[in-house]
């Protein structure tokens, strides 16, 4: 059974990759109505299409942040387990986190709330700002799953 951290990590990721897939989604919708082939470099575009596929650049850029930070965590936690079932570093073994493993920690989590910071950001204002070009040229809007979508516990 995962733990409750483990699960909101993961139910954040799962949230900020769902959203960077519909918005990728819904560009090509767009550029589709728009009749622009896909490799249009964006300086080029219309400005409407500009707009949109920097919002979707903004909302991808998220999302790989927050995949990065799930990953330092999950390598720290697995460092972790490794140090204290004797691996290549015993101390504090069985003994809870050194100093060291809990700066580490508190440093990562930092990380991590800050991206989930950026997230919750992009929710309120990227994703809106994108979904009233979409609505303008009569394509589908983004809709951002809630947080926990796809992520059970057991």
């Amino acid at each position: 059974m995962r733990s409750a951290n483990s699960c909101q990590l993961i139910a954040v990721s799962v949230q900020a990759d769902e959203i960077a897939d519909v918005a990728l989604a819904a560009l090509d919708a767009l550029r589709s109505v728009a009749d622009v082939a896909a490799g249009i470099p964006r300086d080029s575009l219309p400005e409407e299409l500009a707009v949109a596929d920097s919002l979707c650049s903004a909302i991808a850029a998220v999302a790989g942040k927050l995949r990065r930070r799930n990953n330092d965590l999950r390598g720290w936690w697995r460092g972790l387990i490794g140090e204290s079932a004797g691996g290549p570093s015993v101390l504090g073994s069985m003994t809870g986190p050194t100093l060291s493993q809990e700066e580490r920690l508190e440093w990562t989590r930092a990380r991590f709330r800050e991206a989930v910071r950026r997230l919750d950001e992009a929710i309120r204002e990227t994703v809106p700002a994108l979904n009233r070009i979409l609505a303008e040229k009569g394509t589908s809007a983004v809709e951002v799953p809630p947080r926990g979508y796809g992520v059970t516990a057991n």
